[in-house]
């Protein structure tokens, strides 16, 4: 998640779906790995989301996750 996150860099996330598009959200895809990606755009139950490094494009960005799969909002960058 570059520029963003940097290696061995520790975030902080809290559980809600309070979210807004341009947030930082944990959530987990279909094999319960967790990912932290940006919102690109949020519709009923969906999410859309993409990665700040343009440089790595990610499998995962193709996907529209549910809001179920939102484990939480980053508010918190160490």
């Amino acid at each position: 998640m570059l520029p963003s996150l940097k290696p061995r860099q520790h975030v902080l996330s809290i559980a809600t779906k309070k979210i807004k598009k341009d947030d930082l959200v944990v959530v987990k895809d279909s094999s319960n790995y967790k990912l932290i990606k940006r919102v690109a755009w949020i519709d009923d139950d969906k999410i859309k989301l993409i990665s700040d490094n343009k440089n790595y494009p990610s499998s995962k960005t193709e996907k529209i996750f549910a809001s179920k799969d939102l484990v939480g909002k980053v508010i918190l960058k160490f």
